[in-house]
């Protein structure tokens, strides 16, 4: 077991979850999407790509 890529993924899912909440303080105060989508996108790809990280190693 690789502990650098269990931290590397837990660290993506928190990335990943603080981008999507970003986006959503951001969508609240602007009333608009653009590039804001493109963080939340970003979010749940970081959020997929660390569950990856961490399923792999297990």
């Amino acid at each position: 077991m690789d502990w650098i890529n269990l931290l590397i993924g837990t660290l993506l899912i928190l990335l990943g979850i603080f981008l999507i909440k970003l986006y959503q303080d951001l969508k609240k105060e602007n009333k608009a999407g653009g590039l804001s989508f493109k963080m939340q996108t970003a979010g749940i790809g970081c959020i997929i790509i660390g569950i990856g990280l961490i399923i792999r190693e297990f």
